[in-house]
């Protein structure tokens, strides 16, 4: 196998210590409080609240940092620079457990904690959790969950620190870096611009680049020998855009790669194009009998998690199991969550499906319809009605992202699927359907449906496709024989153009919003408002901003990784 460059250094480097510190700043017009059974709930904009049942529930916020791309973090500081006590006496809601979407029985209110109420310390006491680091295409990421409010239980306070001075510590030249090309680098940079906090450090802290001396390959399709045929038209419509591409199949990859599966021989396949062509941009082409995903193993409280998941081939660092007892992902195993290559699914099974996903691409891209581009459909229904907790609040956030001059159209509580499925033909460009869930549709506490497989496979919103979300349980699980993520993917008379839905569990925290909806609103975040224009970027930033986190809290990694992209990562959004 041929290395990437021609020229190896090996003279040693210097280790040289540095700092990179920012300032944030935070207002009191960023907090939204509300009401919940006599106590206050408080919500910080990109905020979340990670479960500590009986604790008060203080919103906190992941701030990510790029580093010199071979350091050695060793330390962060956080200081409050200047500190603003927020008006009033409040009552904070204690927080609650986590629980899936899909739990039926009525959750028991856990108390607040005596202990911790009665006191006049502030909580938390630091300003910040622990840091995780990871790699992003070469690039040294820092994730650091922030604390901008706390809270005296014992005396009803509750301090904002408006501005916050945070400090990184590293080690230059301490760790091995993977050199990358000039494209590769130049393509995560611009990704990565959206996600840090310091992205005028971005060039300067770049990976090393050379050119590699095989011809480069920016997009990989990965099929089986019975589809490749069929994918020959959209190899040669996205080489005509200006990406170098290439094709292998399942077949050839079983027999000329190493790894005790078929999933590690197609990981070590991506590695090698990734470390020695150049790549960007994976498309995983077929349904799961044709390129089966990786499941992982997370456990959250008791419940178990067996996780189909793209991500797998996306973040190639370590090998998801550094255990060594084939349960891949489990939060023993070395997984760092940032994706080194772009993953998308075009789940089809069969050449008609082929043609539609080829044809509803170059449609989107090249002559769709303009009338429908400021539009957004929100349809939602009871969670937990018991505890006043509805699908509309997550579409209510992802409304207040849209732009001014976008039409923003809420149909809570609709009477059925049928009607939902009328005004999705007008044509929306985003859509959420917002509910409790299963592999064929979403739905209302009371079983009524929201959005199912039986309209989605029908839709007649031709030209006008769609990016579908939703925070439901197992609409995404494309393990099933075709759940209602595939049938808005590949219905050929209109339907979806991206779906991004769970495989398994969504997970919820009422009273306040849990991952599962978090996922969503963030990705109309970078969608809207973050000059992300290729919808697997958009995917994978805005999963991104969660991933240091999900390094260490089940949670959020059960969450974030079955939280998959049906569509093509490249498309021009």
């Amino acid at each position: 196998m041929k290395r990437l460059f021609s020229v190896l250094f090996l003279v040693p480097a210097v280790l040289l210590a540095g700092t990179v510190t920012r300032v944030l700043n935070f207002d009191q017009a960023e907090l939204h409080f509300s009401e919940y059974q006599g106590y206050d709930v408080i919500e910080l904009a990109r905020g979340f609240v990670i479960p500590d049942p009986g604790k008060p529930a203080i919103p906190e916020l992941t701030v990510t940092f790029v580093v010199p791309a071979r350091s050695n973090v060793t330390g962060i500081t956080v200081i409050p620079v200047q500190t603003v006590e927020v008006p009033g006496t409040f009552n904070l809601c204690p927080s609650q457990p986590a629980r899936p979407l899909s739990a039926e029985e009525k959750p028991a209110f856990v108390q607040p904690d005596p202990e911790v109420y009665a006191s006049d310390n502030l909580y938390p006491a630091n300003l910040h959790r622990d840091f995780t680091t990871g790699t992003a295409s070469g690039f040294r990421l820092v994730a650091v969950n922030i604390f901008p409010l706390q809270y005296r239980p014992g005396q009803a306070r509750l301090f904002l620190h408006t501005r916050l001075r945070i400090s990184i510590s590293y080690e230059a030249n301490a760790l091995h870096c993977q050199m990358l090309t000039t494209q590769q680098v130049e393509t995560a940079e611009a990704g990565l611009r959206s996600l840090v906090v310091n992205p005028c450090d971005l060039d300067k802290f770049a990976p090393l680049s050379a050119e590699t001396d095989q011809a480069e390959i920016e997009y990989l399709v990965i099929t089986g020998d019975r589809l490749a045929p069929e994918f020959e038209p959209f190899l040669a419509y996205k080489t005509g855009r200006g990406l170098r591409t290439d094709m292998r199949t399942v077949e050839w990859i079983n027999r000329n790669y190493p790894g005790r599966d078929l999933q590690e021989k197609i990981r070590n396949l991506i590695i090698d194009y990734y470390e020695h062509r150049g790549l960007s941009y994976v498309l995983l082409a077929g349904d799961n009998p044709v390129v089966p995903s990786r499941k992982i193993r997370v456990w959250v409280n008791n419940t178990r998690g067996d996780i189909p998941t793209d991500l797998y081939y996306g973040d190639l660092d370590y090998s998801w199991d550094s255990n060594h007892n084939n349960l891949f992902g489990e939060m023993s195993d070395s997984v760092d969550l940032y994706a080194d290559v772009t993953v998308g699914r075009a789940s089809v099974d069969n050449a008609t499906e082929v043609l539609t996903f080829i044809s509803k691409v170059r449609t989107y891209e090249e002559n769709p319809a303009t009338d429908y581009i400021k539009r957004a459909l929100f349809p939602s229904g009871w969670l937990w009605r018991a505890k006043g907790y509805h699908g509309k609040f997550v579409n209510d956030s992802i409304a207040n992202l849209t732009p001014s001059g976008w039409t923003d159209i809420k149909m809570e509580n609709p009477s059925g699927c049928l009607v939902v499925a009328d005004s999705f033909d007008n044509g929306f460009a985003i859509f959420d359907p917002s509910g409790h869930g299963n592999e064929n549709g979403v739905y209302d506490e009371s079983g009524t449906s929201i959005y199912t497989s039986g309209v989605a496979s029908r839709q007649t919103n031709d030209r006008r496709f769609t990016i579908m979300t939703s925070l439901a349980c197992t609409p995404g699980n494309f393990e099933a024989e075709d759940c209602i993520a595939e049938h808005a993917h590949n219905c050929p008379t209109g339907g979806c153009i991206g779906v991004m839905m769970n495989s398994r569990y969504g997970w919820g925290t009422p009273p306040l919003m849990g991952p599962s909806e978090r996922l969503c609103i963030r990705f109309y975040d970078y969608f809207l408002n973050r000059n992300e224009y290729l919808l697997g970027s958009c995917h994978d930033q805005s999963r991104e901003a969660y991933a240091g986190f999900a390094q260490s809290n089940s949670l959020w990694r059960w969450c974030m990784t079955e939280f998959n992209l049906l569509g093509d990562p490249t498309l021009d959004i």
